[in-house]
């Protein structure tokens, strides 16, 4: 009769995951890790495969904290739309700046690879799109509230970041205009924002 196999016990501590998600975050969003093992990703990470097993049971569960990560790191746009101790022109260049600068090392290779072999993360970065349309809805809002943009109609401004956004997250629109995502949000938003301020 066998040795009856044990659980390993996992360890929970966020903050540990955050640092290893931190520097694997850009070699897995260039998309140098989707083929590699545990053992592989726990060295890009700087710890033993033996440390990381104790934090992670999969390549999956990496995968999430760092999309998780990215995520938050994008979300933070949207606190500054508003941050009122910036004027309404600076606090729309500083989100855009913001989510161009977390986009530009999102490969269209990651893109692939993460809506094909992993919808139920996939669905987090349609959440996000959700986030920033209603953001910038918002914005939009107050801005013709306050006069400084110009009076459009803003369900139809919102309905067409909707659209882009979308078209974004599909990578063969981007593979097949060779253009990065970080690129086309900056020079998007850039030409709209000559249009709606007064």
């Amino acid at each position: 009769m066998g040795r009856k196999p044990m659980d390993k016990q996992r360890i929970e501590d966020p903050k540990v995951r955050a640092v290893w998600a931190k520097r694997l975050m850009p070699l897995l969003l260039r998309g140098e890790l989707h083929n590699e093992n545990m053992e592989t990703i726990a060295q890009k990470a700087g710890v033993s495969k033996a440390t990381f097993y104790k934090h992670y049971s999969s390549k999956e569960l990496v995968l999430s904290d760092v999309i998780e990560l990215k995520i938050e790191q994008i979300s933070s746009f949207a606190a500054l739309l508003f941050d009122e101790r910036e004027s309404y022109m600076k606090r729309y260049a500083n989100a855009l700046q913001t989510v161009s600068e977390e986009l530009a090392g999102i490969s269209n290779d990651f893109l692939i690879f993460l809506k094909n072999r992993h919808p139920e993360l996939w669905q987090k970065i349609h959440d996000l799109t959700a986030l920033a349309t209603k953001s910038f809805r918002a914005f939009y809002e107050q801005g013709i509230e306050e006069n400084i943009l110009e009076n459009f109609d803003v369900n139809v401004m919102a309905l067409t970041d909707r659209i882009i956004i979308n078209a974004l997250t599909d990578p063969n629109v981007l593979i097949e205009n060779n253009i990065s995502i970080a690129t086309f949000i900056e020079e998007y938003f850039l030409m709209k924002s000559k249009a709606i301020f007064k």
